[in-house]
């Protein structure tokens, strides 16, 4: 720290990535739990699909910062096209509303080129998720915008054992 009469202050702070342990008697306010990098040790390649760039932005650093590969679409076409040119993600974090294609016919698609069913979420502001359920998609969970990070990584966690 370092500090000038008249000029102000400067200082720094050091903020763990992760809490090594919380006891019985801490409360942790929800949405504030912290993850372990070191729980993610194998990467995971991670095709994030939202017409929307803020949240893609968000979710590909939220997600970089546990080692993952992330790898980004603003719409179901461009998807498809990283799909086409041999992407092989281990799940895809997907909108259900987008331009020219939703989540689920995305998903159906991308199972089919790949030929094979891989986890998928799929990220909705509905409040009524029951379009998405009557397409009955294997491996497919549904999570409400905005996403609770809280849910979203011990989903990504139990991806690493499928």
């Amino acid at each position: 720290m370092s500090s000038i009469p008249g000029e102000g202050s400067i200082f720094s702070i050091d903020v763990p990535l992760s809490t090594s342990q919380t006891t019985a008697d801490e409360k942790v306010a929800p949405n504030k739990d912290v993850f372990s990098s070191s729980s993610l040790k194998e990467m995971l390649t991670v095709l994030i699909v939202d017409d929307e760039p803020a949240i893609v932005d968000a979710m590909e650093e939220v997600l970089s910062i546990f080692d993952m590969n992330v790898v980004t679409a603003g719409h179901g076409a461009e998807a498809l096209a990283h799909i086409q040119e041999g992407l092989e993600p281990d799940f895809v974090l997907t909108d259900y509303r987008m331009p020219e294609i939703n989540g689920v016919d995305l998903v159906i698609k991308i199972r089919n080129a790949l030929n094979k069913e891989i986890p998928v979420v799929i990220m909705t502001g509905d409040t009524s998720a029951e379009k998405i359920k009557q397409a009955n998609l294997a491996h497919c969970t549904i999570l409400h915008k905005p996403v609770d990070m809280n849910k979203l990584m011990p989903l990504i966690e139990s991806f690493k054992s499928q």
